[in-house]
């Protein structure tokens, strides 16, 4: 008889087979793209741009010509992509997007005894607290696909560590021992929070299970205060760190040369409160940096993408100082 588990195991491999088949799909339409007839002919790419010395010219060849697609739309459907229109534009109109690049490796961090991921996140509580003179409830992804059905779990990212050596470094008081020991401190206590969500023990996904059943077993009774209390916090700093590569079956088709040519800044996403930030951050070990994209709503008279950039630039020198780092 099987499990739950055995069950989920084997929707888990069909969906990898189909992924699997996909991909290999997708390499064969590579090699022969194909062109429908209402389409424009397909062109060859590359032209006279210069590509690295090494590139693979079959690699450009293979790459599909972009085809378009055209749609028989009728009126109401036409007023409803309109109105979608509207509403993105209001949307795209009203996000502040800055997009900077701070020199730190992981590995002089991990050489300093700090995790790199801890790192930024003390130095996001850092610039959080100079832009505007106070701690904020902080939300960080993390990961639990060691679970069947495993998506993500949050990451509180406050903590009396975290506190501590922010208000050490701002009171300007403490010695550089001083204030080494209190970072260590509390990027090791944030890398133990993080580790707790990773292995299923965060709190936020149960406090969220607790608030369905409760939904579900009494639907016509309020929520216990508590779960309306934990789960109606807004997290005006919201943050996540993405993976330089987000698809190696892909990234796999292209040479190492163009690999090596141009690195992406990845990408990022909007604050979940109208006077917060959201900030999206990457480790570039290829160029030695950390992006960071941080984005606000330009209708807010608190927040500011590019001021507080530029004090994520300056925490993470202060932070930097402190650990020694050239």
């Amino acid at each position: 008889m099987s499990t739950p588990f055995d069950r989920r195991s084997a929707s888990s491999m069909r969906r990898s087979a189909s992924y699997a088949q996909f991909m290999d799909r997708l390499v064969k339409s590579q090699a022969n793209p194909m062109t429908p007839p209402s389409s424009p002919k397909s062109v060859k790419h590359g032209g006279d741009r210069k590509r690295p010395h090494g590139s693979s010219n079959a690699f450009v060849a293979k790459t599909p010509a972009p085809i378009r697609l055209p749609f028989d739309l009728g009126p109401g459907a036409r007023a409803v992509v309109d109105m979608a229109l509207r509403s993105a534009r209001e949307r795209i109109d009203d996000t502040n997007v800055a997009v900077i690049r701070a020199r730190v490796t992981r590995d002089q961090l991990k050489l300093s005894g700090v995790s790199p991921d801890a790192f930024v996140q003390i130095a996001l509580q850092l610039a959080f607290f100079r832009d505007q003179g106070h701690f904020t409830l902080t939300y960080e992804a993390s990961m639990t696909r060691m679970f069947a059905e495993g998506r993500t779990e949050t990451v509180r990212s406050v903590t009396s560590e975290s506190c501590a050596f922010v208000r050490a470094v701002e009171s300007g008081r403490a010695s550089r021992e001083e204030l080494m020991r209190s970072l260590q401190v509390a990027c090791a206590a944030h890398r133990r929070n993080y580790i707790e969500s990773l292995s299923g023990n965060g709190v936020d996904r149960h406090l969220f299970a607790l608030y369905i059943a409760s939904r579900t077993m009494r639907p016509d009774e309020e929520p216990p205060t508590l779960l309306k209390h934990a789960l109606g916090q807004q997290f005006r700093l919201s943050t996540s760190q993405q993976p330089q590569i987000q698809a190696p079956e892909v990234r796999r088709l292209v040479p190492d040369a163009l690999k090596n040519f141009a690195v992406s800044p990845g990408g990022g996403f909007g604050p979940v409160t109208d006077d917060g930030y959201g900030v999206s951050y990457m480790f570039v070990d290829l160029r030695s940096a950390i992006f960071f994209h941080v984005s606000s709503k330009r209708r807010s008279t608190k927040t500011d993408s590019n001021r507080f950039c530029d004090h994520i630039k300056g925490s993470i020198q202060s932070l930097k100082k402190v650990l020694g780092i050239d």
